[in-house]
């Protein structure tokens, strides 16, 4: 299909978009149910391109066949520190008909970000759709994060031998405050190569979890192998997920917000007794799914999240133009 002309993305443009991203969304939720199904209704969606448009620095094109809005696309500034010189195209950030338009899309909007030095390009494409995921490959994307979910698992979690799982006590806090260290350490080194991801100070940690022990959002597990404890994990409410928002959010989901294994102890079945365990949780808090992210080149968090049965939500991909 041959498009006649793309221009700025105004705030007139935002009922419009609205209307795409919902049917966008309608497509999405075919292939995953656990899905918030509210982003199918049009004035939803455009409230979050709205949102969008309101954020830091947004701007972005329209993709016009004659008179008709036929795809968008809408890229927002975050946090420099942690992203660097930044754009993002959110959850809510583009609908396009096929892999021209999206590809003319970023064409036209991406060359004002790089006039403004944004050089670090991000976007968050639904999962599953093997035409747009194509195109952001052919402008130089290459995949980055996974966004997944599954159901809750209504079974026990298997425990391997000399392996138990409980919920964390007081008592724990000093192992916890030292598994918090385990995450960012790996994920500083190859072929994460996160490093910009600080490493928590232990009596930091020690003394957020005295605050946070008690708090009902955020239920700590412990797994120990022959009475030490060499795991913990985090599961909690989804909305307690900063990164998880608007589309990108399952409905009425618990989340797993944090996973760790001592080095020593990998590939003994911990990590997926630990995951089976926030499942099991997750069942018995009445949650209708739970989600799940991790890097794509973390090369333990992914096998573990995909063989207990996760399934991409959405991909973030990302690009570092001029190299």
């Amino acid at each position: 299909m041959r498009y006649r002309s793309v221009r700025p993305f105004t705030a007139a443009d935002i009922p419009d978009a609205g209307r795409l991203l919902a049917d966008r969304h309608r497509d999405h939720l075919a292939r995953q149910p656990y899905l918030d199904p509210v982003y199918a209704e049009w004035d939803r969606a455009a409230a979050e391109v709205g949102m969008l448009w309101q954020t830091g620095a947004a701007s972005g094109s329209v993709l016009l066949d004659g008179d008709t809005m036929v795809g968008y696309m809408v890229g927002v500034t975050k946090n420099r520190q942690r992203w660097g010189p930044n754009v993002w195209v959110e959850s809510a950030g583009f609908a396009a008909p096929d892999a021209e338009a999206l590809r003319l899309l970023y064409g036209d909007a991406a060359q004002s970000w790089v006039d403004q030095g944004r050089v670090a390009h991000y976007a968050l494409t639904p999962a599953g759709d093997p035409e747009m995921e194509h195109a952001w490959w052919t402008l130089a994307f290459g995949l980055q994060h996974f966004h997944a979910a599954r159901a809750p698992m209504h079974t026990p979690p298997h425990l391997p031998d000399g392996v138990s799982v409980r919920q964390g006590v007081p008592a724990d806090i000093p192992a916890l405050a030292r598994l918090d260290q385990v995450l960012p350490q790996h994920q500083r080194q190859s072929p994460v190569f996160r490093l910009q991801m600080g490493v928590p100070d232990v009596r930091e940690g020690e003394a957020e979890w005295h605050e946070e022990m008690d708090a009902p959002s955020l239920i700590p597990f412990v797994a120990e192998y022959r009475g030490e404890i060499v795991g913990s994990a985090i599961g909690a409410d989804i909305e307690m997920s900063s990164i998880h928002f608007g589309l990108l959010r399952p409905d009425h989901a618990g989340f797993v917000g944090y996973v760790a294994v001592l080095p020593d102890y990998r590939r003994l079945g911990i990590g997926k007794a630990l995951g089976e365990s926030l499942l099991y949780w997750a069942a018995q808090e009445g949650y209708r799914s739970v989600a799940a992210d991790w890097r794509a080149t973390n090369l333990t968090s992914g096998p573990t999240w995909s063989g207990l049965g996760f399934e991409p939500t959405f991909l973030r991909v990302h690009r570092h133009v001029g190299f």
